[in-house]
């Protein structure tokens, strides 16, 4: 029997992730929420999604292949795309709809995939209807199961399943219009874990298989916490954006690429201070991160490009790098700031103020884009009451992370 999936957000990442399951043999059924149909209704109506694009990824490549990377992306990039992991089409999806009933009802494998900043509406949708061993799996996590478990107690729901989450989505996606995805990258390395770290075993006996992950490699990290921190997201897209706004601002519309057009060696020095704040509050907590060595944030690539392609495609400042498709920001209203603030750099800032570490980069980062963007991002942040945490010691919180002790 084929393995059956939820996909819950009808977006980007979503559409991406249905057709992705539908076309590697798996039966999928896509959800979005009612108010957001109107999105949806073309793919509603014809169960097609199609994926596109270069799908760039490292897999079944020789060394050989990408000895150079500026012939890498000049002169044989075709050839080398022809090599790599690619799976593309036009799916036919099993179901579409704003029925969370229909979309959960048998389904073994649920998969969040939406901006962290809309976590809580559909786990107000979903939580209703869960069963016992069903499997929750968040892209990316985004401290989003521990605010998951913190509403199934907060409302005794007994269902015993398992809660796990990822550090990033496991590819670059774009949507070209409702039923068409384009596959920029594949990740070739994903970390995860879940709440609590004891049910990793059994959360990976079905995520090792899960065909997104073709080409990538798993790497366990050290609580859900660890996989919050690893997110590259508010090192690269806050530090990034902010830095780069008259740049942004300036340029002509959706021409702009942060990667080709907003970092430098100046910038690289800005993340890698956020990083190492990052770091601190891992060890003064006692859990892992992903690890960076300074130089991997010192080129045009950086840790965020490199985590789906790997170092071997690194583009150093000094190299041109011709971009066909600008990703942008294109405003400062991008989600490279009203997400990754209060709930990247704002859920790291609460972490590191409650075990008292210092984070001035942290703090200055949130300050400026409040006051850029005409918010208070931290009266939208991922708190630690949110988190499901305030009121705990260390010790009490390590045990409910690992071993899910309350």
């Amino acid at each position: 029997m084929k393995s059956k999936a939820a996909v819950l957000g009808g977006g980007t990442c979503g559409q991406m992730f249905a057709a992705d399951l539908s076309l590697a043999g798996w039966e999928a059924r896509l959800y979005e929420l009612p108010e957001f149909r109107r999105n949806l209704e073309e793919v509603i109506a014809s169960k097609k999604i199609e994926i596109v694009g270069n799908q760039l990824n490292s897999k079944g490549l020789t060394p050989s292949d990408i000895a150079n990377t500026e012939a890498v992306i000049t002169e044989v990039l075709e050839q080398v795309l022809q090599k790599a992991f690619k799976r593309g089409g036009v799916a036919k999806v099993d179901v579409v709809t704003t029925n969370i009933e229909e979309a959960l009802e048998g389904v073994d494998l649920i998969n969040i995939c939406v901006p962290a900043i809309g976590h809580k509406a559909f786990f107000d949708n979903m939580i209703p209807y869960l069963k016992d061993g069903q499997i929750v799996s968040i892209f990316p996590d985004n401290f989003g199961s521990l605010v998951l478990r913190r509403m199934l107690r907060e409302r005794n729901v007994d269902a015993k399943i398992i809660v796990g989450g990822w550090d990033t989505m496991p590819g670059t996606f774009r949507l070209v219009k409702p039923g068409k995805v384009s596959c920029n990258t594949r990740a070739v390395d994903l970390r995860g874990d879940t709440l609590p770290s004891s049910d990793w075993e059994d959360f990976l006996k079905v995520m090792k298989d899960f065909p997104l992950f073709d080409p990538a490699e798993i790497t366990h990290g050290d609580t859900v916490i660890d996989i919050g921190l690893s997110n590259p997201n508010p090192v690269v897209h806050c530090v990034g954006t902010l830095l780069s706004i008259g740049a942004i601002e300036n340029a002509p519309p959706e021409s702009f690429d942060l990667y080709r057009d907003g970092l430098s060696p100046s910038i690289a020095n800005a993340m890698v201070a956020f990083y190492h704040e990052e770091c601190r509050i891992a060890e003064a907590l006692g859990v892992g991160i992903a690890p960076h060595a300074d130089e991997d944030f010192r080129s045009r690539t950086n840790i965020m490009v490199e985590h789906y392609v790997g170092k071997q495609f690194r583009i150093g400042f000094d190299e041109n790098w011709p971009v066909d498709n600008p990703t942008g920001p294109f405003d400062i209203q991008s989600r490279y700031l009203t997400e990754d603030v209060p709930v990247g750099a704002c859920g790291r800032y609460s972490l590191a103020r409650y075990f008292d570490v210092e984070a001035p980069i942290m703090e200055s980062i949130i300050e400026l884009t409040s006051v850029v963007c005409g918010r208070d991002f931290m009266k939208e942040c991922r708190s630690m009451e949110e988190m499901g945490l305030s009121g705990m010691s260390r010790d009490e919180i390590l045990g409910y992370l690992r071993e899910g002790r309350t």
